[in-house]
């Protein structure tokens, strides 16, 4: 609640499979929820375990953007014009 009280919340709705493809091993190796699991199907199964447990969390965003194939610029372009909705006057 606090979280849509001050600001647009956003999921960025992927496949498991697309968030691995994004992910270097650098950045696997550089984040705490994956420390020690360097075995790509660990890190996999570890997604779809905290998949599972957000989703629900997830759903309650204002704004879903779905799709591996939305090109940044275009989920940009999303985000600003549901900010400018919800916020007229913030530019």
């Amino acid at each position: 609640d606090e979280m849509r009280r001050t600001g647009l919340t956003v999921f960025l709705d992927v496949s498991v499979e697309e968030i691995l493809r994004r992910l270097s091993t650098d950045q696997v190796e550089g984040r705490p929820l994956f420390k020690g699991k360097t075995d790509p199907n660990e890190v996999r199964e570890e997604l779809l375990s905290l998949q599972s447990a957000r989703r629900s969390i997830y759903k309650q965003a204002e704004l879903r953007l779905a799709g591996a194939e939305l090109e940044p610029t275009a989920a940009q372009r999303l985000i600003y014009q549901a900010w400018q909705k919800r916020s007229p006057t913030s530019t």
